[in-house]
């Protein structure tokens, strides 16, 4: 994978977790939020309805269940009505039901303990319903009411829907910046890949450009001190190879000579046609060629002179030019 995508990829993972983080953490609390603020005003709500069933049973002459039903009837006809439903009960007994159909739970209540349940009707309605016995002195009440808190939970799924958009938005945006981030990043790197990559190829003058101030810049820096080290070796070791050339072409041409005329006067001495006087000439002028391949070094009259005892040329050729230089012959 390319650096530039890794890049991409880093930060798009990033911003999608950051962003997902922080925007559950806001729905979430925001959600919480609102309903307890439900909660709070049902619960207040609850309380004050309690408190007036229980003002209004202290009077015996208002126990009566049809003055109960008045009572409640009143209530529901206010503009003021904070909860969707009522209901009243004395044992099994129903004494009074809101007008319509509302999914009352038959809720476990014990003692004067106040019992909540969050639930979810047929038509995707949120109700909270909120039961407790209400004990009076004459007779113990069992009242329901259901407070419709869709509200926040209707709230929530909006902020759920704009969160997915504005993510895709974010998240689109977020890998295009980071890809542009990532080109910009790389170009050094790249630029640094290319220069060794003509410098394996043989153009050992190329370096790379620096382009930042930072670790990538020091990096293309030292490259090029490298570089530039390597280049200068590589040209002393050409300018090496070809003096050692030019020496060699200069020993074979100066031993090219005084060799010709070595061994074309031991070949005759060896053939034994010479008369006495000429073999002495022969000699003189195979002493006066090992006079002329003095300067060379020693090592190599030692495997001349071995090929000539293996040639049988001991008795005649090694004393007239070996003298000098008497170098040890190889058994």
């Amino acid at each position: 994978m390319r650096f530039r995508l890794k890049i991409a990829l880093c930060v798009s993972v990033l911003l999608a977790f950051t962003f997902s983080l922080g925007a559950t953490l806001i729905i979430s609390i925001s959600f919480r939020t609102a309903l307890e603020e439900q909660r709070r005003i049902a619960d207040e709500n609850y309380s004050f309805l309690a408190h007036t069933l229980v003002s209004v049973s202290k009077n015996p002459q208002n126990l009566q269940i049809p003055e109960i039903e008045a009572f409640f009837s009143l209530l529901e006809s206010g503009e003021n009505r904070n909860y969707a439903a009522v209901q009243v009960e004395i044992g099994d007994y129903l004494i009074y039901e809101s007008a319509g159909s509302y999914p009352f739970r038959a809720i476990p209540t014990y003692h004067d303990l106040r019992a909540v349940e969050i639930f979810s009707s047929d038509d995707e309605t949120v109700y909270m319903q909120i039961s407790s016995n209400i004990v009076t002195h004459t007779t113990t009440y069992r009242m329901s009411i259901l407070y419709d808190i869709s509200a926040p939970y209707t709230a929530r799924e909006e902020m759920l829907a704009i969160y997915r958009l504005v993510f895709c938005v974010i998240l689109i945006l977020g890998v295009a910046v980071s890809l542009l981030l990532g080109h910009v990043l790389a170009r050094p790197l790249v630029s640094l890949s290319e220069a060794s990559r003509r410098i394996n190829a043989g153009e050992l003058s190329c370096r790379a450009q620096r382009m930042s101030g930072d670790e990538v810049g020091d990096l293309a820096e030292d490259f090029n001190a490298m570089a530039d080290r390597l280049e200068g070796q590589i040209h002393d070791l050409e300018d090496a190879v070809a003096r050692q050339e030019r020496f060699t072409a200069s020993f074979a041409h100066e031993m090219r000579t005084p060799m010709t005329s070595i061994i074309g006067y031991a070949e005759l001495l060896r053939a034994g046609d010479l008369p006495e006087g000429d073999a002495e000439t022969a000699l003189g002028f195979i002493n006066s060629g090992a006079n002329a391949c003095s300067p060379f070094p020693p090592v190599f009259w030692s495997c001349w002179c071995c090929a000539a005892r293996r040639s049988g040329l001991n008795a005649w050729i090694l004393p007239s030019f070996c003298r000098r230089w008497r170098p040890p012959l190889p058994r």
